[in-house]
C-alpha cells in the first residue's frame, strides 16, 4: 500500500479548471481517482494548490551541468535540480557543435531515457542546431553550421530518432526545407529557429509540417509592417506553437501580453532555455562550444548575444501571471498542457486527469512546495 496515497487539495487545477476541496488518489504512479471524498483509509498529504507538473521542452542545463557534457550523470543531476523548478518532464537540449559531439550527447540522452533518472522524466532530446544560418546565430558557432544533407538526416532519423523529440532548423535553406517531412515521418517534431526566413518561407515550412517557433523574437527575423517576417508568420498561423522565454530579458513583459493575445494559452509554450549557470553564481560558463559571461543572472556571448537563460520554469509561470492578463491557471497551462500537446504526449501527462501519470506540483503562497514524478516525491521545500 506504500505506493497508494491521497493528496487533498484545497484548490485543484483539473483539466476542466479549478475546483475546491478535492481528493486525488495515486496508485502505482498514476492518478486513479478524483473526488470530494476518499474511499479508502490511506495516507493523505494536504496541499493548498495542486497543479499538473511542468514540462520544459527546451533546456540546456543547470547547476554546472549541460546536455553537451554527454554523460548520464549530468542529465541525471539536471533532472534532480529541475524538479525543484516544478518540472516533471523535460527535453535535454543540444547546441550547434561537431556532429560527433551531438551524437555523444544524444547517446547520453537515450541512456537517461532508458535507464531512468532520479528527478524529472527525460522525454527525448531537443536538437537545436546545426541546421541554422549565420544572420541570427545567437550562441551557435557558425563554423559548425550545416545543411540537412541526406547523410545528416539519416544520422538523426535512423540512428537517434528514438532519442529525439524535436529538431530545429532554418527553413530558408532548400535542403532543410525539403527534409522537414522526413523528420516528421520518423516522429520527430520540427521547429524553426535561428532563421532569417521571410513570411512566405515560414508559411511553406508550416505547410510541410513544422509546428513550433523557437524562443519567439530571439534568433529570427523580426516583425515589420511591410514584411511580417518569421515573427509575423508564427503569430499569424494558428497551427504553430510559439516558445517564449518569460524572464523579462529576452522579451519585454508588455510584448509577452501581445503574444498571449495573439496565440492564447493553447499555442503558447513557456520554456526556460536554461543553461548550466542556472542555480549558480555569476561568472564565466561554457555553453556548447562557446564561453559565456553571466552577470546579474543574464548570460551573454563575447559578441553581446543572449546565450540561453538562468530562468526556472516555475518563475516564468509566475512572471506571466504577474505581467499579463493571463490567470495562474492559464500560465500553468502554457507550461504543462500546451507543451504536452505540442509533443503529442497529452494522453499521459500535462493535466490532472484519471489515467494520467501522477506528475504533480503543489504551490503555496505563490511558491513551489512539492513536486511528484509518477507519484514519487522528488522535491519537498520543507525538507530542503
Amino acid at each position: 500500500m506504500a505506493n497508494q496515497f491521497y493528496i487533498f487539495a484545497k484548490t485543484l487545477l483539473e483539466e476542466s479548471g479549478e475546483t475546491l476541496n478535492k481528493f486525488v488518489k495515486i496508485d502505482n504512479g498514476k492518478i486513479v481517482e478524483i473526488g470530494n471524498e476518499r474511499a479508502e483509509e490511506l495516507k493523505v498529504i494536504e496541499v493548498d494548490y495542486l497543479a499538473p507538473g511542468l514540462i520544459d521542452t527546451h533546456v540546456h542545463g543547470n547547476t554546472g551541468k549541460d546536455t553537451m557534457d554527454s554523460s548520464y550523470e549530468s542529465i541525471n543531476q539536471m533532472s534532480i535540480e529541475i524538479a525543484s523548478y516544478g518540472v516533471t518532464a523535460f527535453c535535454p537540449t543540444t547546441l550547434t557543435a561537431p556532429k560527433e559531439k551531438i551524437a555523444k550527447a544524444l547517446s547520453a540522452v537515450n541512456e537517461a531515457r532508458i535507464k531512468g533518472v532520479l528527478g524529472a522524466e527525460v522525454i527525448g532530446a531537443f536538437v537545436e542546431g546545426p541546421y541554422f544560418t549565420e544572420t541570427h546565430r545567437g550562441a551557435h558557432p557558425v563554423e559548425f553550421m550545416e545543411r540537412a544533407s541526406d547523410e545528416n538526416v539519416t544520422l538523426f532519423t535512423e540512428t537517434f530518432n528514438e532519442s529525439i523529440s524535436t529538431i530545429a532548423l532554418a527553413p530558408e535553406i532548400d535542403e532543410n526545407m525539403s527534409n522537414i517531412p522526413k523528420f516528421i515521418e520518423k516522429g520527430i517534431r520540427v521547429a524553426i529557429a535561428h532563421t532569417d526566413s521571410d513570411y512566405e518561407t515560414c508559411m511553406r515550412a508550416f505547410d510541410f509540417g513544422a509546428s513550433v517557433g523557437v524562443h519567439l523574437f530571439n534568433g529570427m527575423k523580426g516583425l515589420h509592417h511591410r514584411e511580417p517576417g518569421t515573427v509575423g508568420a508564427i503569430l499569424r498561423d494558428d497551427r504553430v506553437y510559439a516558445e517564449l522565454i518569460a524572464d523579462g530579458h529576452h522579451v519585454h513583459p508588455d510584448v509577452i501580453e501581445l503574444v498571449y493575445r495573439c496565440k492564447g494559452k493553447e499555442k503558447l509554450i513557456l520554456i526556460s532555455d536554461a543553461m548550466r549557470a542556472t542555480g549558480m553564481e555569476d561568472g564565466v560558463y561554457q555553453l556548447g562550444e562557446l564561453s559565456v559571461v553571466v552577470e546579474s543572472g543574464i548570460a551573454r556571448t563575447s559578441y553581446g548575444s543572449l546565450a540561453g537563460s538562468t530562468l526556472k520554469l516555475i518563475d516564468s509561470v509566475f512572471n506571466v501571471e504577474k505581467w499579463t492578463s493571463a490567470s495562474l491557471e492559464d500560465a500553468i497551462y502554457m507550461a504543462s498542457m500546451a507543451p504536452a500537446k505540442s509533443l503529442g504526449i497529452d494522453d499521459e501527462m500535462g493535466s490532472i486527469s484519471i489515467g494520467k501519470k501522477a506528475n504533480l506540483i503543489a504551490i503555496e503562497n505563490r511558491e513551489l512546495s512539492k513536486t511528484w514524478v509518477e507519484g514519487k516525491l522528488v522535491f519537498d521545500r520543507e525538507e530542503q
